[in-house]
Parts: C-alpha cells; structure tokens; sequence
C-alpha cells in the first residue's frame, strides 16, 4: 500500500522530511511516501502535521496544546483502525482536516469536542468524493467548538425528531427511541431564545419554520406510522364493509392499545403492500383496506399522554417553548454535528438525512 502525505506548511521555513522503515522521501514542501503504515507511524504522521504547522507557543502553553493534540490523535487513530479507514491517510484534503480538528483540540482541552471531532474525522475519511457531505464534515470542525454541549444537543434533538423517528416502528423501538435516543439530548430553551440565535450565527441552521405541521415529534412519527397508534376497530365493522372471507381476516392483528377490538397488520401505508403480497385485491377493496388503515387515529394529545406513559422525563419535548427546537431547518453542517453528537452520546451512529443521501 502506498500513502502519499502532503503536509501543508503555515510556516514555508520549515522544510523537513520524516519516514518510517522502507520509504522514500520526496522534497516538495513535505511529501511522504510510505510502503505500509502501522498505528505508530499514523500517530507520528498526524503528530508531526501539528508540530510542523500550529503556531510558536511559549514553552509552558506548547506543553499543554501537545498533550492536549497527543490526547485526540490516540483517540482518532484507535477509530480509524476500529472502523478500518485507516487506509485514507493519503488524502491531503483529510490531513487539512486533521490538523485543523488537532488545532481546535488544543486550544479548547474540552473532552467532549475531542470526541466529537474525532467522529467528525472517522466520518471525514469514509468520504472518499468530494461532494456535500465530505463539505459539511470539514466545515464542521471550525464549527463545533464554537457551540455549547446545549447548543449541539438541540441540534440532535431537532434531527432525532425530523430525521430518524422512522426507527420507532414499534411499541418497544418507540420506548427505546424516547429513553435511549430522545432523552439523553433534553435540553428546554426560553422563547427567543440566544441559543437559537447563536446557532443560526454560526451556519448550522437555515432558521425557524414557520409551518404548521413542523415542530411537534408525535405528529411526525403518527404521520409515518399510524399503525403504531390505531384505536382499533370492531370485526363486525370491518365483515359489514368486506365480508368474513380468510383473505380479508389474515389482514388483521389485535388492536395494540384495545386487546377488543382489531387493526390492520401494518405500521404504515408502504407496509400495506406486503400484506396483497399473496392475494390479490381489487381496486376498491384496497380502498377500503386503506380507510380502515387510517380509521380512529389516536390526536396528538392522546400521543402525548402515550409517549409519557412510555417515558415519564420525555414530557419536555412538548413544552410550548420548547417547540421551536424542533421547529429548526438544519442546514448540511447542522446535520453533521447533530449526527456527530448523538454518536458521542449513545455509541450509535445514525445515517445522513434522506435529503443529503445522494450529496
């Protein structure tokens, strides 16, 4: 394997070359060329990127930036290897990346941005074409420490409601959704709140909806999967409209909130069509199928008391002030860093919004 290293000088009058067993070296600035690469020679390429570029500190501040830079480049290394990306070393624009993440690591010396940047990094070098995303993760460095832990956890919030509520396909992934995911990022803002004007300042935010239908968590996840919260229906209902026939009985389940009463086997509309897998059904009978789907949907306040039912500490999120985190249009960097947070928090790690799958 070969690893071609551009160090980007700050200072052109420094001007060395450093290589591990079996390379060569080509003068050029600083290019490296290296047969193989261990998790040593990784931590001293990325250690001698910092030294070669960060600015001249008095002896007693270089000591403590050092340690501090020493501290994340362990931590990304060990990810890079963990999640086999270790391979992207060569790429100057990652390098760029890395140093300016090792920059902001030792001038802050917060935990919590080390681990968050080194994501932010690992996510970096699995972006191979340059494209959105790859844009939003290297802008996202010089962003991060620029936010409060409360301010990224917004972020988060914002994304877990808008983005990612598809995970609560059932009773239980709805209960893990609000305890394991939602609840670990609950934050409560005032009306006009600084935070939100920060975040809109520093690029992660395009501003506040103004919609109606944007801003409340339950009425996002009941429009994906309405079966979740179906109030059920009589059998007799349902034979009076399309008869006692099997293949019309094989479409039920038992009602998950009235064990009397009986719903359609399906969470949402697109699992309707696994259930004509089968048989077939004629125009108007999937008509029907389709209104009995969407009969006696829970309100969203009957969801509100279900989600505290499920999760006592979750009833923050429908705090009236609060409905303006949810209410955010996250911009590509706002959606790296709340993707970045969450990862920090949980250990999960969380796709790119549907909108940037293809950026």
């Amino acid at each position: 394997m070969i690893l071609i290293l551009a160090i980007i000088m700050i200072n052109d009058k420094i001007k060395k070359q450093n290589s591990g067993d079996n390379s060569t070296n080509l003068q050029a600035e600083n290019i490296v060329i290296n047969q193989g690469i261990t998790t040593t020679e990784a931590r001293d390429i990325a250690l001698d990127i910092y030294k070669s570029n960060f600015m001249k500190l008095s002896e007693e501040a270089a000591t403590i930036a050092l340690l501090r830079v020493e501290s994340f480049t362990d931590k990304f290394i060990k990810k890079t290897f963990e999640e086999n990306v270790n391979d992207k070393f060569q790429s100057p624009g990652l390098q760029y990346a890395l140093f300016n993440a090792q920059r902001e690591c030792a001038k802050s010396g917060d935990k919590n941005i080390e681990d968050i940047l080194s994501n932010i990094l690992v996510d970096r070098a699995r972006e191979d074409v340059r494209g959105l995303k790859q844009i939003a993760l290297e802008e996202s460095i010089t962003i991060i420490p620029k936010l409060t832990d409360k301010q990224m956890n917004i972020l988060t919030l914002n994304y877990l409601s808008n983005e990612s509520y598809f995970f609560a396909n059932s009773i239980n992934n709805l209960k893990i959704f609000l305890s394991k995911w939602v609840l670990p990022f609950k934050e409560e803002i005032e009306y006009n709140s600084a935070d939100l004007k920060h975040i809109e300042f520093t690029g992660c935010i395009n501003g506040i909806s103004t919609s109606s239908v944007k801003g409340a968590p339950q009425n996002n996840i009941r429009k994906v999967y309405a079966g979740l919260f179906s109030k059920g229906f009589t059998l007799d209902e349902y034979t009076k409209d399309l008869g006692s026939d099997e293949k019309y009985i094989k479409l039920l389940i038992k009602c998950l909130h009235d064990a009397e009463k009986y719903q359609l086997n399906a969470m949402s509309t697109s699992n309707l069509g696994s259930l004509y897998k089968d048989v077939e059904y004629d125009s108007d009978e999937k008509k029907i199928i389709m209104e009995y789907f969407r009969r006696n949907i829970m309100t969203s306040e009957e969801i509100k008391l279900f989600f505290i039912e499920l999760e006592q500490d979750i009833e923050f999120i429908f705090d009236l002030k609060n409905t303006q985190i949810f209410k955010l249009e996250l911009t590509p960097v706002g959606a790296a860093i709340a993707l970045a947070n969450f990862k920090h928090k949980t250990g999960s790690q969380l796709g790119w919004p549907y909108w940037m799958r293809n950026a």
